[in-house]
């Protein structure tokens, strides 16, 4: 968990820092923190906790997984390309 929210807090933070510093790629930074916030933190709490919980408290695992394999797979690409797009917003701010 702490990987998963200094992801968040440490770009969130240096965008911040490089906005009120003056520097140009702190825009940048700070734009790819919020992609992240949303596309990945947000999509996990919503989307894919929820589909875990309910896979959990199944009686039938298999069954359940059946009816919440696609909506699953479905957030998790949207938070695999909300990484990705954070990522290159970051490195941008740093260039």
């Amino acid at each position: 968990m702490a990987v998963f929210f200094g992801a968040l807090l440490v770009p969130g933070v240096t965008g911040i820092w490089g906005l009120v510093g003056g520097h140009r790629g702190g825009g940048w930074v700070l734009a790819g923190a919020a992609v992240y916030l949303v596309g990945t933190f947000a999509v996990t709490m919503a989307g894919n906790v929820p589909l875990n919980n309910r896979l959990l408290a199944a009686r039938d695992k298999a069954v359940e997984w059946r009816a919440t394999w696609r909506p699953w797979t479905r957030w998790n690409h949207v938070r695999t390309v909300a990484g990705v797009v954070a990522t290159v917003l970051a490195a941008i701010g740093l260039l």
